[in-house]
């Protein structure tokens, strides 16, 4: 979403007309409203909002206790900050293939990762799939391993009946302009556990939230920290504006939104079998961040050149494996990720095209399928 529905400018301007307030240093008002209503989703006794994912993210290592020298597992495919917030740590990222078929972090390729330094892994369900949780769980209780979850791509997203989040010890979500769950900018995370919520709340905010904060925790817990509460302060504070955006569509549009995005990328990807030389992954019912096909035994440039002459709007992918940016030129990568290499290979991103109208939708989907036949078939 690169704008707001119409609902969210009205209730964004009711909050504005009704003198709602610029900033909130503690859990009141609409920040307290979201978060409640966050934690009444996701059956999550935790929530703290943020700026950004990243922030999210930075928080939950934080809260982890991640040493200097520790090693966390994260996927080779994902988004460069899935990774970055590491390295303010100290801590080692160890990168793990990712799965040809749909870009999930290759289970399969984790053990042989574990050392004596491994403490925690996080994975990303990448563009809206659902990683193998059941696979992942019981390798993170074999090893002893803490888990965060970058939900970023699946707001509202089940895996085997339970929301993605709700499976690690903290799980992060963006919600920026693009996203399907989006208030412009923002972030937050969940947990259950009230150790990762004070440590997490004390790395972004102080003073005001963090004593409310420790009110909101076990004695044992708070009687820990209660000498801390001046926080890090490095102010991650969510603006309200987007707090009442979000909180809007949490509250009236979200689960239409979704349902009609599944109708029409699962009517996308039925048309698609009727196509010679593409192939796409199942499409798991959520927020569904991206559509991306993979294109079989025919040239990608010369294939993304032909559907633009035909005004059809087609590109590579902008995320690539993480061993290609410069940002981590630096490390090492035990693995070939050679998984990772054939998810990408021929992949292409088809830009967001859903309305809410189904039929227009639907329309905007066979003009693809023409074309697409076109040039394949």
């Amino acid at each position: 979403m690169n704008y707001p529905t119409k609902k969210q400018t009205s209730d964004l301007l009711s909050y504005i007309n009704n003198n709602g307030k610029l900033s909130i240093y503690g859990i009141e008002g609409i920040y307290e409203e979201l978060e409640n209503r966050i934690c009444n989703i996701y059956k999550s006794k935790y929530c703290l909002l943020t700026n950004t994912g990243t922030s999210a993210l930075s928080s939950a290592y934080f809260a982890l206790d991640l040493k200097k020298g520790d090693e966390v597992i994260v996927p080779i495919y994902t988004f460069i900050a899935t990774v970055t917030p590491l390295f303010r740590l100290g801590c080692t990222p160890v990168f793990a293939d990712a799965k040809d078929k749909d870009g999930s972090i290759d289970v399969d390729s984790l053990q042989k990762l574990i050392t004596k330094k491994t403490k925690a892994i996080a994975i990303t369900h990448m563009w809206g799939v659902p990683c193998d949780m059941k696979k992942i769980m019981k390798f993170c209780k074999k090893n002893n391993l803490k888990l965060v979850e970058d939900c970023s791509h699946v707001h509202l997203t089940k895996y085997n009946n339970k929301l993605l989040g709700t499976y690690g010890d903290i799980a992060c979500f963006s919600v920026g302009a693009k996203k399907v769950l989006s208030g412009g900018e923002g972030g937050f995370l969940i947990t259950n556990d009230p150790e990762l919520y004070i440590r997490a709340t004390f790395l972004g905010h102080f003073k005001m939230r963090a004593k409310e904060s420790l009110d909101r925790v076990p004695k044992k817990i708070a009687n820990k920290y209660k000498d801390l509460t001046s926080g890090f302060g490095e102010n991650y504070r969510m603006h309200p504006y987007s707090a009442v955006m979000i909180n809007s569509l949490l509250k009236n549009e979200l689960e239409t939104i979704i349902e009609k995005r599944y109708v029409i990328y699962s009517y996308f990807k039925n048309k698609l079998e009727e196509v010679e030389n593409i192939d796409m992954h199942d499409i798991t019912k959520g927020a569904i961040y991206g559509f991306k096909p993979k294109l079989l035994d025919f040239n990608l440039d010369k294939f993304i050149e032909l559907v633009k002459k035909e005004g059809l709007k087609v590109k590579k992918l902008d995320t690539v494996p993480l061993y290609n940016d410069k940002v981590f030129e630096n490390c090492k990568f035990p693995l070939s990720y050679n998984g990772a290499k054939n998810y990408i290979e021929g992949r292409f991103s088809i830009p967001d095209f859903t309305t809410g109208n189904i039929k227009e939708d639907k329309k905007t989907v066979n003009k693809y399928i023409k074309i697409f036949k076109k040039i394949l078939c």
